[in-house]
């Protein structure tokens, strides 16, 4: 068994005992812990899946305020994205840094994820504190088909960073992703 089936295993089964008895949590030291973004952020279906059964709070933040959405959008977990989305998770959940799930799945390249989001109505010009974008992340990232998804939903090239950087400022130097946004500023 490996490291990470070893931990989401582990993790299954302190959600499990969790879930089961607040004293069992209080038991195995997790009484304090951010358990439904812990299991987001390993990629525990099983785990979150019984977390939501029995009824905790979905956009319930973990460290740096990040909500189990954003970990499925980052991670690129559709199944769970899908999941958290079913029970009402805020797309646009913000962290510490002002990160929305659309700013960790465009910085991560998950097209299909930033796609989702859309569908869910969340926002793709959200600015996080330092004034960066989801499109700002995705291309410099040099996301392609992150870049291209969230331009072909309208994303807004005009918006400065703190630094009066905009899209098309973020994207010299990568020729392709320039040309996709000098083709949608054409239209």
């Amino acid at each position: 068994m490996n490291r990470r089936t070893f931990l989401g295993r582990t993790g299954s089964l302190l959600v499990l005992a969790a879930a089961l008895s607040p004293m069992a949590a209080n038991a195995v030291g997790i009484a304090d812990m951010y358990i439904l973004p812990r299991a987001a952020e390993n990629n525990d279906m099983d785990g979150v899946q019984q977390i939501l059964l029995r009824g905790d709070v979905v956009d319930t933040e973990g460290e740096d305020n990040r909500a189990a959405l954003s970990f499925a959008a980052g991670n690129g977990n559709m199944a769970m994205l899908n999941l958290l989305l079913e029970h009402f998770a805020n797309p646009d959940h913000r962290d510490r840094l002002g990160n929305t799930a659309m700013h960790w799945a465009a910085a991560n390249g998950h097209s299909d994820v930033i796609k989702r989001l859309i569908q869910a109505k969340g926002s793709i010009d959200l600015q996080n504190r330092s004034g960066i974008t989801p499109l700002m992340l995705a291309i410099g990232g040099n996301r392609r088909d992150a870049v291209r998804v969230l331009v072909e939903a309208g994303a807004n090239l005009k918006i400065q960073d703190f630094t009066g950087h905009d899209a098309v400022s973020w994207a010299q130097g990568k020729s392709a992703i320039l040309a996709l946004l000098k083709q949608a500023s054409a239209h």
